[in-house]
């Protein structure tokens, strides 16, 4: 338990390295002890420090968290496998997968009493509009949560949505350079092309 626990920390403080190392203590001790929670937790915590890590044992590690998690009626961890999941599909550009699994995770997130996390959840879901070209959508929903994500207290994902808000700025002055200037109205004779696919960015 112990284990699993410190790899939550390093998780939270963004050293996927150790994080990963932990976990793997976790899963050896939970499957020494037949514990399915405590294995499916662990394995949750070492596919999140997966897939900072660009590791490519990522998505066997979310199969079976999500197994074990849903036979142990361990919903926080399901919720957790779900948004890592979401993750790399959006990374993939998969932007419906991703999409529904976000969505799923917050429900699951908010059913666990998990406001902060489900808040997180929020954010991920207005990125994953941010990355399908629509920025204005996205500028509309990054805003609505910023006081969630403060309240939750997770300030590395506060920078993260301000940073993510002032490239949507960027993207709509750059729409608004494209249109007419006319002294009268006049109609947009084509679509403004889309906001260019921001490339995610994984660290660690």
């Amino acid at each position: 338990m112990v284990a699993n626990l410190q790899a939550q920390l390093y998780l939270e403080r963004e050293d996927s390295k150790s994080a990963g190392r932990y976990a793997e203590e976790a899963i050896r001790q939970s499957s020494a002890l037949s514990d399915e929670w405590l294995k499916a937790d662990s394995l949750a915590d070492r596919a999140e420090s997966e897939y900072w890590r660009f590791a490519s044992a990522e998505n066997v590690d979310i199969e079976k968290a999500v197994r074990l998690s849903t036979h142990a009626h361990a919903t926080e961890t399901l919720a957790r496998a779900l948004r890592c999941s979401a993750w790399i599909e959006q990374d993939e550009r998969k932007m419906t997968n991703a999409l529904g699994l976000l969505q799923r995770a917050e429900v699951l997130f908010q059913r666990a009493g998990d406001s902060r996390d489900a808040a997180i959840g929020l954010s991920d879901m207005a990125n994953n509009q941010q990355f399908s070209g629509d920025p204005y959508i996205a500028l509309v929903r990054q805003s609505s949560i910023i006081p969630l994500i403060q309240q939750s207290g997770k300030l590395t994902y506060l920078e993260y949505l301000l940073t993510d808000i002032a490239d949507d700025y960027g993207a709509l002055n750059q729409i608004q350079m494209r249109l007419p200037t006319q002294s009268r109205p006049c109609r947009l004779r084509a679509k403004s092309k889309a906001k260019p696919e921001k490339q995610a960015c994984r660290t660690n």
